[in-house]
This record gives C-alpha cells, sequence and structure tokens, in this order.
C-alpha cells in the first residue's frame, strides 16, 4: 500500500485562477494515462481527415457508446468535428505503440482539403457501415454514428464532447482468443500523460474483492 499523506502534503490548485492556455496541460497531466486514439472522418469533398485525440472513453455498453472531446483551434472548429457534424459518422482508431510517431503526426495542422494518412505513413482500409475510413496500422477500429453532441462553454462553445453508437468494432485476428475473447492486453495500447505518451507496461490482475463478515 502506499504511504498515506496528511493535508499539508499537497499543494492545492484553483481552476479558475489558471490562465486558460495552462489549463489544458495541467488536465493532461492530472487525468491519466489516458487512451490515445485516431479519429478518422470524410470531409465534404472525400478527403479522409485523421487526428489524434486523448479524451476519449467508452460510456455505455447498452446502447454501445464511446466518447471524445475536442476544442477549437485559434477559436474555429476543428475539420473534426466539422465534418462529423456534416455527416454524423466517425471511426476510432485505436494505437498501439508501435503507431505513436505516425499518431503524433496526425496533430499537424493541414488544410481541410488535405489529409494527414500519407503525412502520418498510414494507410487506409474501407469501412462496413460508414463512409468515413479505417487506419489499416490500428489494431481495433470502431465505426460510430453520431449519437450527441454537447457543446461546452459560454458564450460562444469551446469544446464539444462527441458521443458516438458503435456500429461495427474490428479487432485484428491475432488478438481473438480460441474462445473469441479480445486479448486486451495484446495490442500495447498507446497513452498520454501530460504533453508525454506512455505504454501499457506491466499488466496484472486481481481477484474481486469480497466484503468481510461483520
Amino acid at each position: 500500500m502506499p504511504k498515506a499523506c496528511e493535508a499539508t502534503d499537497y499543494t492545492t490548485l484553483k481552476p479558475a485562477e489558471i490562465a486558460l492556455p495552462d489549463r489544458l496541460p495541467l488536465m493532461g497531466a492530472v487525468i491519466g494515462p489516458r487512451p490515445v486514439v485516431v479519429i478518422t472522418t470524410v470531409g465534404p469533398d472525400g478527403i479522409v481527415n485523421a487526428g489524434a485525440y486523448s479524451n476519449y472513453m467508452g460510456v455505455s455498453s447498452e446502447p454501445v457508446l464511446v466518447c471524445f472531446a475536442l476544442g477549437r483551434r485559434n477559436g474555429e472548429e476543428k475539420d473534426t468535428l466539422r465534418n462529423i457534424k456534416a455527416n454524423s459518422e466517425f471511426v476510432v482508431n485505436n494505437a498501439s505503440s508501435v503507431m505513436a510517431e505516425g499518431v503524433h503526426k496526425t496533430a499537424v495542422d493541414f488544410p481541410p482539403e488535405r489529409s494527414e494518412i500519407p503525412f502520418a505513413g498510414f494507410h487506409t482500409i474501407p469501412s462496413e457501415i460508414v463512409h468515413a475510413q479505417r487506419i489499416a496500422e490500428s489494431p481495433i477500429q470502431l465505426e460510430c454514428r453520431l449519437h450527441k453532441l454537447v457543446e461546452l462553454g459560454e458564450p460562444e462553445p469551446t469544446n464539444t464532447i462527441v458521443i458516438g453508437e458503435v456500429v461495427r468494432i474490428h479487432v485484428r485476428k491475432d488478438l481473438i482468443t480460441a474462445d473469441g475473447k479480445v486479448r486486451g492486453e495484446g495490442w500495447d495500447a498507446l497513452g498520454g500523460i501530460g504533453d508525454a505518451y506512455v505504454t501499457m507496461g506491466e499488466v496484472f490482475e486481481l481477484p474481486y474483492p469480497e466484503a468481510p463478515a461483520e
């Protein structure tokens, strides 16, 4: 067990008093590790847009929902959000550690008419349901249809939570066990902490705890 600290061992921060540019790196440092994924969407001209996001999580199993959050860039909506608003679909491409360099490159600020895919060194394969393509290097991909958008910020939105319903899940065959389950530890998931990346490291299990007898 870790050492128990005293109240005086902590530095207390007040988010409302922290300058806006410093809040995002603060949140990245205190929430983590976070799963890193690449969201692919399709623009009105058919261009595949790809962007890395780490504010991502599953939220429901019935219906099967995932969500991610994204902010504005210089006050403007990112291509990812504009495309999702236009066609109500996207693909979540899980990232493994060997994809890190390419994932990092998708953060480049390309104009909407230029895809990040070639620059990142990735390749695409067709999806089964949605028009957005999947990244072929990704071990697991989730095809999603838009469920809901939640705009945050006043008076103008500064961030958006995108909630998507998962309509297809594609899992690389070597990650499927003989009894049909997915080996979640088998693809060395890429994570984020602060401005850095992390890998899975040691994977271990603990038995479900039982309440002691009174």
